[in-house]
């Protein structure tokens, strides 16, 4: 059973990249999604005809640039460069509530530098490869 009830408070997703926390988050997503297969044939007239298809998943987030970050951009910079899988983790870290994980490459990873008024940032995006698992967090 969820551990938190009521409608949740967006700041308590984070995301995790090979089970550290992705320093000074400001959003984190999971999008999840199935492609379709056309199924239309001569007898379906005027609409289309789909069937499933195959699931994919990515995972994102925007990020405060911090030199010294446990895990910021520098570490996801080493990661999409040695061009291997991470595990990435979507959670709340409350016990009782549900997370998703599963294998994923940085496809992509950008640096921002801004206005003198304004913080620097950086934004990364995961493609899942194979299966998100869910679980609960024990």
């Amino acid at each position: 059973m969820a551990q938190t009830t009521g409608i949740m408070r967006g700041g308590y997703c984070a995301i995790y990249n090979n089970t550290a926390k992705v320093a000074h988050s400001v959003s984190a997503n999971l999008d999840i999604s199935m492609n379709t297969r056309d199924a239309t044939t001569k007898d379906t007239a005027t609409w289309e005809d789909k069937l499933e298809g195959l699931l994919n998943w990515t995972a994102s987030g925007e990020f405060l640039f911090a030199e010294d970050a446990t895990e910021g951009y520098e570490d996801l910079y080493d990661d999409m460069i040695a061009r291997t899988t991470v595990t990435v983790l979507y959670s709340n870290a409350n016990t009782g509530d549900v997370e998703y994980s599963g294998s994923a490459y940085i496809t992509s990873l950008s640096r921002n530098g801004a206005t003198d008024n304004d913080n620097e940032s950086f934004s990364v995006t995961f493609e899942g490869t194979g299966a998100l698992s869910k679980a609960t967090i024990s």
